[in-house]
């Protein structure tokens, strides 16, 4: 499957941006969901792999490709807490155009309706109590960002 495959190797431990242009330049899918739904791109932005992310932009990765339920932005909002990276992989995505309004199931967790990135504020009380912290740091940055 030619989404599968560069899908898998985001998820892997270390970023290996070279193996995705390989796997890009011999048809290997960008904007469709692959592993758990999720495009290439939130893959790789939830695993904290700028190098990745930047080759994937650089061929067109749909940096608000909703796949399944999430866009990449979300994606590291709610993979990163905690990892590092996080502050920049934020930053690259904003600065690149990601939508910090666009709604994404994953973020409303059964609240009945989408939630957008900027909308967080609720889901602090969803991470493990040592994250919350930092989860709470995080949604203050996204809501200082230019919007």
């Amino acid at each position: 499957n030619k989404c599968s495959a560069l899908g898998f190797l985001m998820m892997g431990d270390r970023d290996i941006p070279g193996y995705a242009e390989y796997l890009i330049q011999r048809g290997a899918h960008i904007n469709v969901s692959g592993p758990f739904g999720l495009s290439p791109l939130a893959v790789a932005a939830a695993f904290g792999k700028p190098q990745s992310v930047t080759v994937l932009l650089k061929n067109k990765a749909n940096i608000n490709f909703v796949s399944s339920t999430i866009t990449p932005l979300a994606a590291v909002v709610i993979k990163g807490i905690g990892k590092k990276g996080t502050y920049e992989m934020l930053d690259t995505l904003v600065r690149n155009g990601a939508s910090l309004k666009l709604a994404n199931q994953a973020l409303a967790k059964g609240r009945g309706k989408d939630r957008t990135p900027l909308q967080l504020k609720y889901k602090v009380s969803n991470f493990k109590p040592q994250e919350q912290q930092e989860a709470a740091k995080v949604i203050a940055y996204l809501n200082a960002l230019p919007k």
